[in-house]
Order: C-alpha cells, then structure tokens, then sequence
C-alpha cells in the first residue's frame, strides 16, 4: 500500500469514526432525556429553556409508564405555566393512570374553569366518579355535559345504564330513547333500551327493539334480548 493509498484509507477511517461518534452521543442523548439524566445538553435545556426540558422529561416519564416521575415533571411545569390548561388535563389523565381518582378529577375541574364548554372532559368527570361507585354525582356529570352538547349518543347512553342500574327504567328508557335517535345505528342502546322494556313489563316496545337489532344485523344482541323477553312469560 503506498502512501496515498494510506491516506485515502485513514480518511475513509477517521469519518467513520466521526460518525460513529455522532451517533453514539446522540443515542447518549436521548438515552439521557429518557432517564432524566443531567448530562451538558439537558442542563443547557434546563436553563434557557426550563419548559422544554421538564416537558421532555414528562413525556419520556409517561412513556415509560413511570407516572409519579410524570407527576412531578407536569407539576413543576405548572409552577411556570399555572394557567395551561393542557398541563391541568396531562396531569389529571396522569393522576387517573395512578389510581388518584380524587386529585384526577381535581386537575380536570382545573381544566373545566378554564374551558367550562368542555363537553368531553365534563363527561370524563362523569366516568370517573361512575368508576368511583358514585351513581349520582355521575349522572350530574353527565347532565352537564348534555347541557353543552346535546348530541351525544353515547353520553345518553350512560346515562341509560346508570338510571338502569338505579332500577329507575322509565328513565332509563328516556336516555336510551335519546341516543338511538341520535344515532339509529348504536346497537348497544337499542339491546338496553329493550332490556329496560322488559323491566317495565313492555313487551310490544321490547319486541320492536329486537327487530331494529335483527335490521341492524346483530343477531347475538338480538338473542339475548329475546331470552330476556322469554323471561317475560316466564309463570
């Protein structure tokens, strides 16, 4: 090999290793972010740019499904961003994923102050006291979130199963009328709005249920309403 042969190679060798490098320390990087690690480029964020830094770290925390590590990150985001809504909302889904039902439903009352024409978080309130077994503060989430947004099949139809659970079926009837006149197609409302038929004794309206199940081609619904109507004569 002579010697321009040599430095040809060396060359080719030294980008090599230059890219090498580069990479090692940008996978370093993200390695880094992931873990919250204070090397020079988190701490170079951190101080000109302390948002992005703790959002960085939130995301990689939450990501990683370590969420009282998410918790903090979001936390101290508010303390530079106390009126951010959407940091009220990640801390609150963040609470939520914790068990914290309490202190999620507080970050998106938060929210709701600053949004009050949220339907789809007025409705989240409401799933979560339902989880917490609290019927009726449930249903006023509920209402509320009707009040802003009336067309909502699906919030009318937790509301049907709620009245339905409370053995409340003339209610439940209600509710579940709404939402299959929101949508006709909602399977689900038309199999609970003959169910609750049943319980009031109404056998004409829990028969035309079935049928609308049978149009709508979901004969395993349809079966199962029509057990529930063989209960009916049942001596």
């Amino acid at each position: 090999m002579n010697r321009r042969e040599l430095l040809i190679w060396s060359a080719f060798a030294i980008i090599f290793l230059c890219i090498l490098y580069l990479t090692v320390q940008r996978r370093a990087a993200d390695s880094a972010v992931k873990k919250g690690s204070e090397d020079f480029y988190q701490q170079a964020i951190r101080k000109f740019d302390p948002v992005e830094y703790h959002s960085q770290r939130a995301y990689a925390f939450d990501a990683e499904h370590s969420f009282e590590l998410a918790a903090e990150e979001y936390k101290k985001l508010l303390e530079l961003r106390p009126d951010d809504k959407d940091l009220h909302s990640h801390l609150g889904a963040t609470y939520y994923k914790m068990g914290m039902k309490d202190q999620a439903i507080a970050e998106i009352e938060e929210v709701l102050r600053r949004d009050p024409y949220n339907w789809v978080q007025r409705e989240s309130v409401g799933d979560i006291y339902c989880e917490k077994g609290d019927v009726d503060e449930a249903l006023r989430q509920y209402e509320q979130a009707l009040g802003i947004n009336p067309e909502n099949a699906l919030c009318n139809r937790k509301i049907g199963k709620l009245y339905y659970q409370k053995g409340e079926y003339r209610s439940a009837v209600v509710a579940f009328k709404r939402s299959v006149k929101i949508d006709p197609g909602f399977a689900e409302s038309h199999l609970e709005l003959g169910l609750s038929y049943c319980a009031l004794g109404d056998k004409e309206g829990a028969l035309a249920e079935m049928k609308k199940l049978e149009e709508l081609k979901r004969a395993d619904m349809a079966s199962q309403l029509s057990e529930a109507i063989g209960r009916m004569n049942a001596p």
